[in-house]
């Protein structure tokens, strides 16, 4: 793992996990919007 993340430019573990919690983040966000999106269309 530390290769990786010296290849990377990601210096320490804390590090990679702050960038990684935040694309975890923005693509739950993501789900949440297309989920509404297809939950709009729908009629009841």
């Amino acid at each position: 793992m530390r290769d990786v993340a010296s290849v990377t430019g990601h210096p320490s573990r804390r590090m990679l996990e702050h960038y990684s919690h935040q694309r975890l983040k923005a693509k739950g966000q993501l789900l949440v919007r297309m989920e509404e999106r297809r939950n709009k269309g729908k009629t009841g």
